[in-house]
């Protein structure tokens, strides 16, 4: 274990302030990623989905994402919280993989905090009749939104909250590539490691 290795110190707090600065400038790599979970059902298999970066907690090493709760990744997390999210930028060819424990948050003071504090055209996204994946008989157009039903909007919308258990960092160098690892345990980093790329 090199806890205390400078190199490695320097490293987690690069990324940790790369993913804090993803979730409030949308122009940086980082404000989309990637999330993974365990699909549903009789077919259990890795489902992957793009996401927006919302807001990264760097106390608690969590992340947090909205939904729509009629999706099936919130289902999927309430079934199975160990998902995986991934984060790549391109120009400085870093590599960011987080396998984390989600929950999701739905009908909390935060979740109409959030809400509030969103958008229009964000809010929007969630006055869709339809729930996520609903087979439907034309392309979606925004004139099949429904601004006035009650049961929409705030109704449907919730959070993911992403807390980190490993970190796995890869930068890629003509020189040698960089690849180390990070275990955290409730929050706090318990463990650091060089690995082979």
């Amino acid at each position: 274990m090199e806890r205390s290795s400078p190199q490695l110190t320097n490293i987690f707090r690069f990324i940790w302030e790369e993913l804090k600065e993803g979730a409030v400038d949308r122009r940086h790599p980082f404000h989309l990623c990637f999330l993974s979970t365990i699909g549903s059902g009789d077919a259990t298999v890795p489902e992957s989905r793009i996401l927006v970066l919302r807001d990264v907690d760097t106390e608690s090493f969590s992340l947090r994402s909205n939904a729509d709760l009629r999706s099936n990744k919130c289902l999927e997390i309430k079934q199975n919280p160990n998902t995986h999210l991934l984060f790549y930028n391109k120009e400085k060819k870093i590599q960011v993989r987080i396998a984390a424990e989600s929950i999701v948050i739905e009908g909390q003071a935060i979740t109409e905090e959030v809400w509030l504090e969103s958008q229009d055209v964000s809010k929007r996204c969630y006055f869709s009749p339809f729930s996520p994946s609903t087979i439907i008989q034309e392309p979606f157009s925004n004139t099949m939104l429904d601004l006035k039903d009650e049961n929409l909007g705030l109704n449907v919308f919730g959070l993911i909250t992403s807390k980190a258990k490993e970190v796995d960092y890869l930068e890629l160098n003509y020189e040698g590539h960089t690849r180390c690892r990070f275990v955290l345990f409730n929050g706090e980093l318990q463990s650091s490691e060089w690995l082979a790329p």
